[in-house]
């Protein structure tokens, strides 16, 4: 796929589009970058300088809390993945971006991607909707653990995830749902309500 194309397809998956000009801008700060599964693409304590799109393959972010991995976010194709506190602040980062499964990313250097919004109202639009897209998801995250059962959770973490759900280690979904492996077992086989 042509850095145009995903550019493109960048601005679709965020429901909106770019013209040629816009597209082209933007595919100029792209970095292609081939990923291997295990392959650690962000570490605790670096500074997050750019976000991710997703071509092929799917990645995690995790973190660890008294000692146990716990997955924040999973990210199949055409999907974004960037760290927001670490990105914004330049802070070093609690939280590890992790390739599931080999694949294909684009490095997206988050200052240039800045200049180009102060440049491009298209691409700002941009921004501001992948921002709108982390925001609510982040609640709906927070509201479910907060209000669901855990069958419950489950279930709109399939409808809302299907790649990450069918692809994804279930440790790492379990630790995503803030449950134990067991108990996500007893959850698919609808033992647990």
């Amino acid at each position: 796929m042509t850095p145009t194309e995903v550019a493109h397809k960048f601005a679709s998956r965020l429901d909106s589009s770019l013209d040629e000009k816009a597209a082209q801008q933007l595919a100029a700060i792209l970095v292609r970058q081939e990923v291997h599964k295990g392959e650690t693409l962000l570490s605790e304590g670096a500074i997050a300088r750019c976000f991710l799109i997703v071509e092929q393959g799917l990645t995690r972010q995790y973190y660890y809390k008294n000692g146990i991995d716990i997955s924040e976010h999973f990210c199949a194709e055409w999907d974004i993945v960037y760290c927001t506190d670490s990105m914004l602040k330049r802070e070093p980062t609690t939280l590890m971006i992790e390739a599931l499964e080999d694949g294909v990313v684009h490095n997206v250097p988050f200052d240039e991607f800045r200049q180009l919004c102060d440049e491009s109202p298209q691409i700002m639009k941009l921004y501001v909707r992948l921002l709108e897209d982390g925001l609510v998801e982040s609640l709906r995250k927070t509201d479910a653990q907060r209000f669901e059962s855990a069958r419950e959770r489950y279930e709109n973490f399939v409808r809302q995830y299907p790649e990450a759900a069918r692809r994804a280690p279930g440790k790492h979904i379990a630790s995503y749902l803030l449950m134990t492996p067991e108990s996500l077992s007893r959850v698919r086989a609808g033992l647990l309500k």
